[in-house]
């Protein structure tokens, strides 16, 4: 357990080993309150883990996209949430095989949830308009409470380039936000240009890849049926 900043603790429980790679697994999750609060959270996750109800095996790709929805609902507006649930229900679920037991495809990838790949810390601002907050203090790099861009980019460039460590030379998907997504591509990617120029449609696809001579990202902004495959 780790104070992230201010009343914001990251919660870590190892798993067993994945059973088919062999690999150390774990399960984090971010919560706020207090120190008190924290540790009650993370007794709850041990009891979770100890009684099976958290498993460390290969999990569905539809199962994947629900369970980050689950994740990530508390940092994002209620709005967003369900657009988000209604893209994977109607758009997504189709090809990737939904979530219901009915109706699973074999389309299965191994779980885990990084805090470093959140949005951008806003603090007290979340949910306020970017106009509202820039005419107040003149850019949000310099409102209190909100994460400095440079760390934020720092943080999720790391965070993808870890994962890719781990996952050596298999193909791995990461859910994220948007905002995530053009800083890491414009970090990672120096011909795709300043990331508020890159699109990203809600919904959207990206294909990075990693050679020895740097990233590539041959496909981006990609959605459901518009033809580009992964």
């Amino acid at each position: 357990m780790r104070e992230r900043r201010d009343g914001v603790w990251e919660l870590i429980v190892q798993l067993p080993r994945d059973p088919s790679s062999g690999r150390a697994r774990q399960l984090s999750r971010t919560v706020s309150g207090t120190k008190r609060d924290a540790q009650r959270a993370l007794a709850a996750m041990v009891a979770e883990v100890s009684a099976g109800k958290v498993s460390s095996s290969t999990m569905r790709m539809a199962e994947l996209l629900h369970r980050w929805l689950d994740h990530a609902e508390e940092q994002l507006a209620a709005t967003t949430v369900r657009e988000y649930r209604r893209i994977v229900a109607t758009r997504l679920e189709p090809d990737l095989g939904a979530a219901h037991p009915a109706r699973r495809s074999s389309t299965r990838a191994q779980v885990e949830v990084d805090a470093d790949l959140a949005d951008r810390d806003y603090g007290e601002w979340a949910g306020q308009s970017l106009a509202s907050v820039e005419a107040k203090f003149g850019s949000l790099d310099t409102t209190p409470d909100v994460e400095r861009l440079v760390r934020f980019v720092a943080r999720v460039t790391a965070a993808l380039m870890r994962a890719a460590d781990n996952a050596a030379a298999a193909p791995i998907v990461v859910v994220a936000h948007d905002a995530v997504n053009r800083h890491a591509l414009a970090a990672l990617v120096d011909t795709l240009g300043c990331a508020e120029d890159i699109p990203q449609r809600t919904g959207c696809w990206n294909r990075l890849e990693r050679r020895p001579d740097g990233w590539s990202a041959p496909i981006v902004d990609a959605v459901p049926y518009d033809g580009r495959r992964p």
